[in-house]
């Protein structure tokens, strides 16, 4: 027998689609990339950082990618100091220095408004090592590109 939406209570339908809107399908490439995103994690936890492009069309799970991976290793990091990935959504049309205020800002990172962006770029890189940081994940990185030229915003006006 069919149930009908009536014979949900609305604290029922709410759970059921909290639910089903925090299940991951691990379709079979699943693990190959999870396995290449930790890949890179431990190279930069031994020094030999590498890059890591995850591209598809919209809607085909590159953010939920990233964030099963944060969260998994969320659950096995046992440390008290901070979480050594940084996660950051890219700003909509963000140019290097609204990018590198959003880096210093998602650290936590005490700074001059009135930095250079070469100054910020140091501090970042400063904080990094300093923050014990060994993985940073920069989602929806097409905000850093004007659509129609597909360059980068680079114009710091």
């Amino acid at each position: 027998m069919l149930a009908k939406s009536s014979d949900f209570s609305s604290n029922d339908y709410v759970n059921t689609i909290t639910r089903i809107k925090s299940s991951v399908i691990k379709h079979i490439e699943f693990r190959k990339v999870i396995d290449a995103i930790s890949e890179c994690h431990n190279y930069s936890k031994i020094g030999c950082p590498s890059n890591l492009l995850l591209t598809g069309s919209s809607g085909t799970g590159k953010s939920v990618l990233l964030s099963f991976y944060k969260n998994m290793y969320l659950e096995k990091y046992n440390g008290d100091s901070v979480f050594p990935i940084l996660y950051l959504k890219a700003p909509l049309q963000a140019k290097p220095r609204e990018l590198a205020i959003s880096l210093l800002e998602q650290m936590d990172v005490n700074y001059r408004n009135n930095l250079s962006l070469s100054s910020m770029t140091k501090k970042i890189v400063e904080s990094i090592t300093q923050l014990g940081i060994e993985l940073i994940m920069l989602d929806d990185i097409e905000h850093l590109f004007d659509a129609t030229s597909l360059r980068i915003f680079l114009r710091m006006a």
